[in-house]
């Protein structure tokens, strides 16, 4: 029967903590990778999200004001690209610019000839820059939306959504075809009576007054 050494109790010894400090490094190795790989997949999350909701903002903004005069684009003395939407409201024509800047998608709403720039547009919410393009093949209105990579290191994460609008070019013009520049002020017309025939209940019929209440007595 053999005997245990010194030498080989510590040796066993040693063994086992290196053992211990190689799976504790292991663990410690694994859950940062983890949580880098966590970040890096919500941060992915959260960039695709907001150039999503972006861009169906300024989609949903477009369809809004598809009509006659209603979309332009122009592009700023800096070279910021911007959309134009116009529209009317007793009488007065209004204003939206939509465009980017500082990596945030922005809108100013505005009467027309205001006097306000795009610094004194409302942040949105965070987006890469965008960039609008109006062109009109064959008589049809298509609008490029164009939007930069949020990564400059990867350009090939940009992409395009083209627009075939319904409206045509020209000067904004009310509904009925007016200019909007020469309407005269009209006085309010009076809301047609409701119909509530389809519930069951009869029109409404306008009460007799005190002479005709008299003049049915005296008969």
């Amino acid at each position: 029967m053999k005997k245990r050494t010194p030498s080989s109790g510590k040796t066993g010894f040693l063994f086992s903590m290196l053992l211990f400090f190689v799976f504790l490094f292991c663990s410690v190795f694994t859950v940062l990778i983890g949580s880098r790989v966590y970040e890096n997949i919500r941060a992915r999350d959260n960039d695709s999200f907001y150039r999503d909701t972006a861009v169906s903002y300024v989609i949903n903004k477009i369809r809004q004001a598809d009509q006659s005069g209603g979309v332009t684009v122009g592009e700023t003395d800096d070279g910021t690209s911007f959309l134009l939407l116009t529209s009317q409201a007793e009488g007065t024509v209004y204003e939206t610019w939509i465009y980017t800047t500082d990596g945030c998608l922005r809108e100013l709403f505005t009467p027309r000839g205001s006097g306000l720039s795009i610094e004194d547009g409302l942040e949105i919410c965070a987006c890469p820059d965008l960039s609008f393009s109006l062109d009109e093949p064959d008589g049809k209105r298509l609008l490029t939306i164009s939007q930069a990579a949020s990564d400059s290191a990867l350009p090939e994460e940009g992409r395009s959504i083209s627009l075939l609008l319904r409206s045509v070019s020209g000067e904004f013009l009310l509904p009925d075809g007016t200019d909007i520049k020469n309407t005269p002020e009209t006085e309010a017309e009076e809301a047609p009576a409701r119909d509530f025939s389809y519930l069951g209940i009869p029109e409404e019929v306008e009460a007799p007054n005190e002479t005709d209440r008299q003049s049915g007595q005296n008969e």
